[in-house]
């Protein structure tokens, strides 16, 4: 915040409306997931969303846009995980040993990247003198989200023909 000049305040009320937003998204979907039964869906939008919104966050700082791409971001960056979690049990049913560790490889990837993104975004920055390479590089790879939800299988439909819900 503070390389946008954004005062430390303004930055809690935005993050605090972008998690507010992820708590409200991970409510909506959980019951939408119950009514709709594809899945690919609810990683494809979350990540085409978390693209563009991240890099608008870099770009629109000092905007009054600012604040419906937090939203966004918080709806994104949030909503996809009741899939997320479902998904292995979808695809490895009566297997809890492969369940197991796929979400423990979920969760060791995905701390690995959390704990290397802010050393790659300030080397970036320490590279080229300002922190939008870096930002935007990790606000680009929000559309992996996407990418990844059209190259998997749709378990929704495996789910529904075995009779399972």
């Amino acid at each position: 915040f503070e390389a946008h000049g954004i005062p430390l305040a303004k930055g809690g009320a935005l993050l605090g409306m972008m998690s507010f937003a992820g708590m409200a998204s991970v409510v909506l979907v959980s019951v939408l997931a119950v009514r709709v039964q594809k899945r690919r869906p609810f990683l494809i939008l979350p990540g085409i969303i978390a693209g563009f919104a991240g890099v608008g966050t870099v770009f629109l700082a000092d905007s009054f846009l600012i604040y419906l791409v937090m939203v966004a971001l918080g709806f994104a960056c949030w909503s996809y995980l009741p899939i997320l979690i479902s998904i292995p049990i979808d695809l490895n049913p009566g297997q809890p040993a492969r369940v197991a560790v796929t979400m423990a490889s979920l969760v060791a990837i995905g701390g690995g990247i959390g704990f290397l993104s802010p050393v790659v975004v300030g080397t970036l920055a320490d590279l080229f003198e300002s922190f939008v390479p870096g930002l935007v590089l990790f606000s680009i790879l929000g559309w992996s989200l996407a990418f990844c939800g059209t190259l998997l299988p749709e378990t929704g439909i495996i789910l529904a023909k075995s009779g399972d819900s």
